[in-house]
């Protein structure tokens, strides 16, 4: 008599999202969980979509969730269609950014207000006059996600616009691009990221985080508008899963927990080419091999593998 290959009937789906340490994690999650009898599938969304992914059940992992409060992660938390499956040890941080060189150009950096006293640097060369005055407005790059960047612009009355960009490759190709040419940039950046081994820089200092920021129009700088603060400067990175998944699952999940180096290691793979470019896949598998000692600890005890017994059962 052959036992079934999984002790689950149904594969576990893998969110697989837009940037690159968590297209790596996403694989490791999923060395390690067919290395405990489970089947899995990587399902492939975007930042924004990742939610509906979950909340519809087209998707039961996420593995890199960096909880903002202000994110829909609190509501389908709260609503129970997910539930917390751990925290990493890396903690992260996100926040407008710039190269060394740009401080040169603007010496008040890295306080906020030093933004709209350069923002002219920042404008974009042979554009028509926009919003103020007769200049053009400074301009911020962003990734396609959803970062309440229009509600702080408003409520700190800085003086630049967004573009949106459709990748984090090309807002790093922007960022190559102005450092070879020794030109001005500003833009999206975190950490843990590959960034800081390349292109040394600077987040900018708005004024301090508080969650009031977010919902209280009559905190801080300006009364009327929310977001009128900087993102929090340490953010919780977690892992999340649609609630019911078997309890094998859901321990080894919660046991796989990553540093600020691994997620450095993770990116700097994907993404730093230098004679070749690791696939996610391919960077999963280079860290496994290299931290066999740390994951054999996080399997250990844990196995969603058949028994005889549950062959029995199934007859």
């Amino acid at each position: 008599m052959s036992l079934p290959t999984s002790a689950l009937e149904q594969k576990i789906k893998l969110l697989k999202l837009d940037w690159a340490s968590q297209n790596a994690l996403t694989h490791i999650t999923e060395i390690l969980l067919n290395k405990a009898g489970v089947s899995t599938e990587i399902v492939e969304a975007d930042s924004l979509g990742q939610w509906f992914f979950l909340y519809s059940g087209r998707a039961d992992v996420q593995m890199e969730v960096w909880a903002h409060d202000h994110s829909p992660l609190k509501r389908l938390l709260s609503e129970g269609y997910i539930i917390k499956a751990g925290d990493h040890l890396a903690e992260g941080r996100k926040e407008w950014w710039y190269p060394e060189h740009v401080k040169e150009m603007c010496p008040g950096l890295p306080d906020w207000r030093a933004l709209n006293e350069c923002y002219r640097i920042f404008a974009p060369e042979a554009e028509e006059p926009t919003a103020v005055g007769s200049e053009a407005l400074g301009r911020f790059f962003s990734g396609p996600w959803n970062e309440n960047i229009e509600a702080r612009i408003r409520a700190l009355e800085l003086k630049y616009h967004t573009e949106y960009v459709n990748d984090e490759g090309e807002l790093w190709s922007l960022l190559d691009n102005a450092v070879t040419e020794n030109k001005p940039i500003i833009l999206l950046n975190w950490t843990p990221n590959w960034v800081d081994r390349i292109y040394p820089g600077e987040f900018v200092e708005f004024p301090k985080h508080q969650q009031d920021c977010e919902t209280q129009p009559n905190w801080g700088l300006n009364r009327l508008h929310i977001f009128d603060c900087g993102y929090p400067s340490e953010t919780k990175i977690v892992k999340v899963a649609v609630d019911g998944l078997p309890i094998c699952v859901i321990k080894i999940i919660n046991s796989i927990s990553l540093t600020e180096a691994d997620m450095v290691f993770l990116s700097s793979l994907i993404k730093l080419d230098i004679n070749y470019r690791y696939t996610a896949r391919e960077t999963a598998e280079i860290w496994i091999k290299q931290n066999k000692r740390r994951w054999d600890t996080w399997l250990s005890g844990v196995s969603c593998a058949p028994t005889e017994n549950d062959a029995f059962n199934t007859i």
